[in-house]
């Protein structure tokens, strides 16, 4: 914009109107930032933070209750600027919702106004994993928990049903629609006759616009317990011919602890730790046998082996075949 600046002077000496052409005057930039077209408080949107990148204009930042949220910035040297928004969530205040750069030419001539609006599109793709004894992590494949599907509710009202556990190898699923924002999360895992195995909720869950890769950490349902039937072989041959009399072992759980120690007469296999058996059932998760020996009728050792990984899946007994050398 130009000013005119007309100084009239009305001297009697020097009657004149003098009229000179001022020097620019940079244009104010305003900003109408929406979500997906909706105002912030529709989008839980609780405030923005608006930035020009490789300029010297500092960051701006604005909170909103409602509606659209406006943004004045004054007297900007026109050129072009690339601008960069920043929405805040508004459960979580330091997650940032949207984000999104924008391309803007600033000219001389009036005030300018920007409509920008951050559009959700997102991409969640979610892993699953399988409780282990005593802690959510290392945790048990779909295929080992004995997981099908899966039934996934966002919010309390976003429905995922019947989504498979492994898709194209991978123990995940891609779940469309989810805005963004923090979300509340809850999952239920079924075998496949239908049976609920594990389920697990997640509070406060971060989404943001673009891709997102969450992991989730099922937990065994309580009345659902885990099994396993452990047999033997020794350099391929079975008990007699091996002339194993005996077997012990020690069995820990995915945090090293013991969860026992056993023997058993080699003919005594498979030895079962059975998921219905109050007594023997095993939380659901990874195990292992950090030692398993074979031995003599005069109780010389013959075979061993050690750090056997195992697993427990709900709702079963998983066959092992453990081979001593």
């Amino acid at each position: 914009m130009r000013s005119l600046l007309i100084a009239c002077l009305s001297l009697v000496i020097a009657p004149a109107c003098i009229i000179t052409t001022g020097a620019p005057v940079n244009p104010d930039m305003y900003l109408t930032v929406t979500f997906d077209g909706r105002g912030c408080d529709q989008a839980s949107v609780s405030a923005i933070r608006v930035s020009f990148v490789g300029s010297d204009i500092g960051s701006t930042s604005v909170g909103c209750i409602s509606g659209p949220i406006e943004v004045g910035i004054p007297s900007v040297v026109p050129g072009d600027y690339t601008v960069r928004v920043e929405a805040f969530d508004s459960r979580d205040l330091t997650f940032v919702a949207y984000s999104d750069t924008f391309a803007l030419r600033h000219t001389l001539g009036g005030t300018h106004e920007y409509a920008l609006d951050l559009l959700s599109t997102t991409e969640v793709v979610t892993s699953f994993v399988f409780a282990s004894a005593g802690q959510s992590l290392p945790g048990m494949t779909c295929a080992q928990a004995g997981v099908s599907t899966l039934e996934i509710l966002v919010d309390g009202t976003q429905a995922y049903r019947q989504v498979p556990c492994t898709t194209n190898g991978r123990d995940a699923a891609s779940l469309s629609g989810i805005a963004p924002g923090v979300h509340d999360i809850a999952v239920e895992a079924y075998d496949a006759d239908g049976r609920k195995l594990y389920a697990s909720s997640f509070g406060a869950v971060p989404v943001m616009r673009g891709a997102n890769d969450l992991i989730l950490n099922l937990l065994p349902i309580s009345t659902v317990r885990g099994g396993m039937a452990l047999s033997w072989d020794f350099g391929g041959l079975n008990c007699e011919q091996a002339w194993v009399s005996t077997v012990s072992f020690t069995l820990v759980d995915a945090t090293g602890a013991v969860v026992g120690s056993y023997n058993a007469g080699c003919q005594q296999a498979p030895l079962t730790f059975g998921f219905d058996n109050a007594s023997s059932s095993l939380t659901p998760g990874l195990y292992a046998l950090s030692n398993i020996n074979g031995y003599d009728v005069t109780g010389g050792l013959l075979y061993s082996a050690s750090n056997v990984p195992l697993f427990a899946p709900a709702g079963r007994n998983q066959a092992f075949l453990v081979h001593l050398q």
